[in-house]
């Protein structure tokens, strides 16, 4: 493997099943994807789940490449907190992944909305031979009705994804302070559960002390089609990061990825237009090939 190729890697527990949407769309452009699983079946605060092996079954079907290695190992360590367990565990599956190349860990409920977008601008434009951590903006599913999905989009959040470096101290966050930002969304299925998948949430994640689970869960049960226009700042954690709710009318997740990518691609293309800024700061290829056709389109009238 070298320097400039990507890695991908996740983290799966109860929420395997996300999977599923999640693979499909970073699979034919990486070369080694690894899957790190306890090994025990134990989530991070030492919970029993269980996996069926028809989800194993369906990978192996799927990985028509040979391209997945699962990474079984006892990532439950009750000495420790719920974070300092997910952060050991991403280490360990930083080691399992091996040196070399840029390493992108990922959750089981985390879309890349354009895998190809972020794979040619990385090539393109970072420099591997300087340690960088590479960010992408962050958009969130909050919930889910029978009609469609409310997700919080305009937050300015931005969340590690990718690096040539992965020695993490606390989740994904390392201590290098050299960050870039590529424009290349993630979707986060995060909130848009049923209720017992939320709950289970709440008592496993890495999250777990850092807030008022039970009070939250609370206001996320009193979102709907009618109170979402009146509640700002949703963030559990960050004030003033999520501000607001967008409705987005479609129930399912494919086609909720693709309405996403068609208005980022609009957005960007408008503003490399509107904009008198050098494209190749800003944007991956794609954006700029869209404002080449955009300013063709001018000339003409």
């Amino acid at each position: 493997m070298t320097n400039s190729e990507i890695k991908v890697g996740y983290l799966i527990s109860y929420d395997y099943d996300y999977i599923k949407n999640s693979l499909p769309l970073v699979y034919d452009e990486v070369d080694y994807i690894a899957i790190a699983v306890d090994i025990n079946r134990k989530t991070w605060v030492g919970k029993s789940f269980e996996i069926p092996d028809t989800f194993f079954q369906w990978l192996k079907d799927f990985d028509k490449d040979n391209k997945i290695h699962l990474y079984e190992d006892d990532f439950c360590d009750l000495n420790l907190t719920p974070m300092q367990c997910e952060t050991r565990e991403r280490n360990m599956l930083s080691r399992f992944m091996g040196e070399g190349g840029w390493h992108v860990q990922i959750d089981t409920d985390e879309y890349f909305i354009d895998f190809k977008g972020f794979k040619n601008y990385v090539s393109r434009y970072m420099d591997y031979d300087i340690e960088q951590v590479l960010l992408v903006p962050f958009y969130t599913i909050f919930k889910e009705d029978n009609t469609g999905f409310f997700v919080v989009k305009d937050a300015e959040e931005y969340v590690p994804v990718a690096f040539n470096n992965p020695k993490f101290i606390r989740a994904r966050y390392t201590e290098c302070k050299r960050t870039h930002v590529v424009p290349s969304p993630i979707l986060h299925q995060s909130w848009a559960k049923d209720e017992v998948q939320i709950r289970k949430k709440i008592e496993n994640w890495g999250h777990k002390n850092d807030f008022d689970t039970e009070k939250y869960f609370q206001l996320w049960k009193f979102v709907d089609s009618y109170t979402y226009k009146r509640l700002k700042n949703l963030h559990p954690l960050a004030e003033n990061a999520w501000k607001e709710l967008e409705y987005i009318p479609t129930t399912n997740i494919v086609e909720l990825i693709e309405i996403l990518k068609k208005q980022d691609l609009e957005k960007r293309a408008e503003t490399a237009v509107s904009q008198k800024i050098k494209g190749s700061d800003f944007f991956p290829p794609i954006y700029y090939r869209i404002k080449r056709v955009l300013k063709r389109k001018l000339n003409r009238r």
